[in-house]
């Protein structure tokens, strides 16, 4: 019960990103300085709970669910995706389109799976 806790709030702090997100894209360059050291901020606290997400996983808490598992795996993997794009787009003065669209399918993508996570731990697959 305690990881599907972890796991929503995370859910939570990743929409927030999001809509954060949505919001430094549609404001001129230079970004406004506080949306972006907002999402900066919220990626640091999404990435420290899958960290403990996985540690969960590693330390066999969480045994015998190998959808939950993947889906949380994968879900890392993409956020991992985005950061990369995101850390890649910051220095940038004229954004690459393509770029900004891989950071936005990776943050959907994310929540997707970890959507997925949370209602295979509600099932317990």
């Amino acid at each position: 019960m305690e990881t599907m806790i972890g796991n929503v709030v995370l859910l939570v702090f990743l929409a927030a990103q999001i809509v954060v997100g949505t919001s430094v894209i549609h404001s001129k360059k230079p970004y406004k300085i506080v949306l972006l050291a907002v999402h900066i901020i919220l990626s640091l606290f999404i990435l420290a709970g899958f960290a403990s997400g996985i540690y969960v996983y590693f330390m066999g808490i969480v045994a015998g669910k190998m959808f939950a598992a993947i889906s949380l795996y994968g879900a890392g993997a993409a956020l991992l995706l985005g950061l990369m794009t995101g850390v890649m787009l910051l220095p940038l003065k004229n954004v690459n389109p393509k770029l900004v669209l891989v950071h936005k399918i990776a943050a959907f993508v994310t929540a997707g799976l970890l959507i997925a996570h949370i209602i295979s731990l509600a099932v317990k697959i």
